[in-house]
């Protein structure tokens, strides 16, 4: 995501995921989030994803990655990495 688009905004809670994710999403143009490659670690699950979209004269095509920390089969921290591989390698993952 470009610097600056949701910079220093916190959320918590569940509230705070759906807040979030309408934040996010109400910034762009366009966007398509395309899943690549799930993997598993314990509590957590690092996602590689496909970012294409537009924000005003910015085009989006890039690979990112994110961590999922889950809790009893719910999503309770969420972590946005702007590399391919910086989930892999926050769970000790990467190849």
């Amino acid at each position: 995501m470009p610097q600056g688009v949701l910079a220093g905004s916190q959320y918590h809670g569940y509230e705070g995921i759906r807040r979030f994710a309408a934040d996010f999403f109400a910034a762009w143009d366009d966007l398509r989030v395309e899943p690549q490659e799930f993997r598993e670690a314990e509590d957590q699950v690092a996602v590689v994803l496909r970012m294409q979209g537009r924000l005003h004269q910015l085009e989006l095509d890039e690979i990112w990655s994110g961590l999922y920390t889950l809790r009893d089969g719910r999503i309770v921290r969420v972590q946005a990495f702007a590399t391919p591989n910086g989930a892999l390698e926050a769970t000790g993952l990467s190849e």
